[in-house]
């Protein structure tokens, strides 16, 4: 592979494996660093022999290892900025020769079938999300009127491209089944997290948070449960981690709700997921606040899985992807996302009621290294990417 020539947006910082083709080039445009899907399909094809490359707007400072070759782009500072920041990524890809090309953000999909094109590789669409239903319910910086309308044109728009790919990767079972009805494949690797530590520590006497701090994902509800935690004395403290993705305004009026409040909210530094064990050690309980809408529902919470590994009781927001990471309950705790009183019973039972938080947090931790892992996972996703690789060597 030929060095690209450095750009102020886009500056090649490694040239690992320089030379042939790699067998595959992972692309984000947004993700923020060692996001815990992208950087676990790059290990897991890394660690299965294939020649890696990554373009991501990451630090690669902070990696661990050093087996793939990588080109860090310059982040977008704001959303208008980041079509133009998808279209110098694409830029970027071009200059990497490669035998598949996997991307993970909506915004390269405008570029992903010019990407095709010109090289005659195939590109595949890893969606990790429903965005027209994000779209819809979740996106606040769009007019309620224009929400509508807006999502239908982002589903059109997104099957056009998905029936021109023919090659898509999917988390979860409604996308295979929508992909597969344009006539692409739909290769169902689920969000699992990877295990490969030792999970056998001492969990701190805290309650825990690990997901990204959103009002779709419950930052409210954090705040609420907080503020009955303070009312009736309880004193073990309730740890989030800084996941705000650049939502300064809204990290901002957190903070201060959590001073001005007098809440006993401990803000953790994030990591990168191969130290999440790090994290989950801090948290005994762990929260999954959710809020109950038609875009988040359906999602598989990874972060449920990785409680369990790690020994952290689940108390969850009772909606449809939690019933099923929960066995309808059996291994954690549902509850409505926004009863708050009922949220702080759980937590009051599960730090009072040892034989109760055991039980849970046994036949959870089984179930985790039984089932809800990412070994049979990346089987799937490396026999996929190598067999597109292998084709069109």
């Amino acid at each position: 592979m030929s060095t690209p020539t450095p750009t102020p947006e886009s500056v090649r910082v490694n040239d690992a494996g320089a030379g042939a083709p790699h067998d595959v080039c992972v692309i984000t445009t947004i993700h923020p660093d060692f996001d815990k899907r992208v950087y676990r399909q790059i290990v897991a094809l890394a660690d299965a022999g294939l020649d890696v490359c990554v373009i991501a707007p990451w630090d690669f400072s902070r990696r661990n290892r050093d087996d793939f070759a990588f080109l860090a782009t310059v982040p977008p500072r704001s959303r208008p900025a980041r079509l133009l920041h998808s279209l110098r990524t694409f830029q970027a890809a071009r200059q990497i020769r490669a035998r598949v090309y996997v991307f993970h953000d909506p915004d390269f999909l405008p570029f992903a079938p010019v990407l095709k094109a010109l090289t005659g590789r195939p590109v595949v669409y890893d969606c990790h999300e429903n965005l027209p239903e994000d779209i819809r319910y979740g996106k606040e910086w769009i007019p309620v009127a224009l929400r509508a309308p807006v999502s239908h044109a982002y589903r059109a728009f997104e099957n056009f491209i998905v029936s021109r790919l023919k090659t898509t990767i999917v988390t979860v079972p409604h996308l295979e089944k929508r992909f597969t009805a344009l006539g692409a494949d739909a290769v169902l690797v689920r969000n699992y997290p990877r295990f490969d530590v030792a999970s056998d520590f001492v969990n701190d006497r805290a309650v825990l948070y690990t997901g990204s701090m959103s009002r779709d994902y419950g930052a409210a509800n954090l705040l609420a449960i907080a503020a009955e935690m303070k009312r009736r004395g309880l004193t073990v403290p309730l740890r989030v981690v800084d996941l705000f993705h650049g939502d300064e305004e809204f990290r901002r009026a957190f903070i201060e709700r959590i001073g001005s409040a007098e809440l006993n909210i401990e803000i953790l530094a994030p990591v990168p997921s191969d130290r999440m064990p790090e994290v989950l050690a801090k948290g005994c309980i762990g929260l999954s606040p959710i809020m109950d809408l038609p875009n988040k529902a359906l999602a598989l919470p990874t972060k449920i899985f990785e409680y369990f590994k790690f020994g952290l009781v689940v108390i969850s927001s009772d909606v449809e992807g939690s019933r099923i990471a929960t066995e309808d309950g059996s291994l954690g705790i549902l509850l409505p996302h926004d009863d708050h009183q009922r949220w702080v019973d759980a937590i009051e039972r599960l730090l009072t009621d040892t034989a109760y938080y055991e039980g849970l947090r046994t036949a959870a931790k089984a179930a985790a290294e039984d089932r809800f892992n990412w070994t049979a996972e990346q089987k799937k996703l490396v026999s996929y990417i190598r067999d597109l690789a292998t084709r069109h060597g």
